[in-house]
């Protein structure tokens, strides 16, 4: 009971902080037009072979919305295979940001115009909100790592960075986002792998073609949910946890778990094993580079904000775990550790598209018979709301007057035999498909073996007829690219 009430609540919050499909696909737009640019005939840079690859949240699909409208930030490695022998740092650096200057647009855009201490940051003059950090890398000679015991295939995309403050020194300092990467689908590979196969089977493709941050699994969930704890607790405190810190140890805590709500549960209780202390040190080891410490640069400040985040984190689980505790009581944990309207997020559980959650202690009586039927399908795709959906509903029959109600006003009890149109209004853009979900209830309708809860492609507009006695359902789901977006409230047809 307790897990089924967790589990809708923290699909909710996801649907509130998740980046849709689309912002991922922008920023690979806007990545990969630099790193053309940067490698085009007539570039500096051209003869080097230029590759640019996402880094960061966005290349581990574990980016969240921003809070109070700051920008989405990306990050992306300008790799040159074949750098120039003799090339310092700087010399790599001021290259690149020579060719982004080239550009009519990108040199309005940098912002510091200079440079920053390790990247280029282009700041995109529009409504979506991108900034893009642009961080010149060479290859590094990745052999080293095999003696600290770093696996071949993360080893081999060691690369080497670009940074103003060791100019000087002829050691460049050492990174390997793309290395990080392949450890974390690793973490995850059995889910991920599940994921990806789903979609390929709801989009007809194959698993190759179904772009990676497409796929959703447990692990990258609950990284999102954590790092929205700590944006909620601290805001803009530059002492805040930083984001490889919180994803290192979910990700070490995470043993493939195939439930949102266990998973959530048991890296909320298993992250604190994996911070190590040595002899009054902290210790979070990269995993990918077991020289590197992430806590390394730990002061008093930023120590204490960990460990204030992660006693945090540590009891808001067992607030939202412990025996009997109600839907409401979850909802307004959720309110205070994430910033979750406890009311909308109560609501948005019991009208969810999920099979009513069974057991539930507090507003079950409520709750449409409808719901709570056992033949009400779960949705057939991975679900990640980032539009809206709505349904208006208008029965009529000759010699009857229209009824007009929503998934927002239920109708009065209709009579028998009305014929009922369905209109769908969503604000997600084309190409896109609409699946809907009637579920009848009833001796009328389980006489005639019509009971449904299964999901029907069609239109924006449905149509229907108030065959039955009893209590149904209909609900609209908007599917893009394997994955359901948006979802209108259920709408309730009562026939007498």
């Amino acid at each position: 009971m307790v897990a089924a009430q967790l589990k809708g609540l923290l699909e909710q919050l996801l649907a509130d902080i998740d980046v849709a499909d689309g912002k991922y696909r922008e920023a690979s737009e806007r990545y990969n037009s630099v790193g053309e640019w940067l490698g085009a005939e007539g570039s500096v840079l051209a003869p080097f072979g230029v590759r640019i690859s996402p880094q960061g949240s966005f290349a581990l699909g574990t980016a969240i919305k921003p809070i109070e409208g700051d920008d989405y930030d990306v990050d992306a490695v300008c790799l040159l295979a074949r750098p120039p022998a003799g090339w310092t740092q700087e010399q790599l650096k001021e290259a690149v940001g020579d060719r982004l200057r080239q550009h009519g647009k990108y040199k309005t855009m940098l912002r510091p115009p200079e440079g920053g201490r390790r990247c280029w940051t282009i700041k995109y003059a529009d409504e979506s909100r991108f900034h893009l950090d642009v961080l010149p890398a060479k290859p590094d000679q990745w052999q080293w790592l095999l003696g600290y015991g770093v696996l071949e295939k993360y080893a081999e995309l060691a690369i080497q960075i670009t940074c103003r403050d060791s100019y000087d020194d002829p050691v460049w300092p050492k990174s390997n986002p793309g290395g990080y990467l392949r450890w974390f689908v690793d973490q995850m590979r059995t889910r991920f792998d599940e994921a990806r196969k789903r979609l390929a089977m709801a989009k007809r493709a194959e698993v190759h073609e179904v772009p990676e941050y497409e796929a959703r699994t447990p692990l990258q969930r609950v990284v999102q949910i954590l790092k929205r704890q700590r944006d909620v607790m601290f805001g803009d405190d530059p002492n805040k946890p930083i984001s490889i810190i919180i994803t290192t140890l979910a990700a070490k805590a995470y043993d493939n778990e195939s439930d949102l709500e266990l998973a959530f549960r048991n890296i909320a209780r298993g992250m604190r094993a994996h911070v190590q202390n040595d002899g009054g040190k902290y210790v979070i080891l990269n995993p990918v580079n077991p020289l590197e410490n992430f806590a390394d640069r730990w002061d008093a400040t930023r120590q204490a904000r960990f460990f204030e985040w992660l006693e945090a984190v540590e009891e808001t689980e067992r607030a939202l775990s412990a025996p009997g505790v109600t839907l409401k009581q979850q909802a307004d944990v959720l309110a205070e550790s994430f910033g979750l309207g406890g009311a909308r997020a109560v609501e948005s559980v019991l009208l969810s598209s999920a099979p009513a959650i069974p057991g539930l202690t507090e507003a079950a009586a409520n709750l449409p018979d409808v719901l709570r039927a056992r033949h009400r399908k779960q949705p057939e795709w991975p679900v990640a709301l980032s539009n809206r959906a709505s349904v208006a509903a208008k029965a009529s029959r000759t010699g009857f007057r229209t009824v007009r109600f929503s998934d927002r006003a239920p109708s009065s009890p209709l009579a028998k035999e009305l014929n009922i149109r369905f209109e769908l209004t969503t604000d997600v853009l084309p190409p896109f498909d609409v699946y809907w979900q009637v579920t009848n209830t009833g001796t009328e309708a389980q006489s005639m073996n019509d009971l449904r809860g299964s999901f029907t492609r069609g239109d924006l507009v449905h149509h229907e007829t108030a065959r039955y006695k009893g209590k149904h359902s209909i609900q609209a789901f908007v599917v893009r690219n394997g994955r359901c977006v948006a979802q209108s409230r259920p709408v309730f047809v009562i026939v007498k």
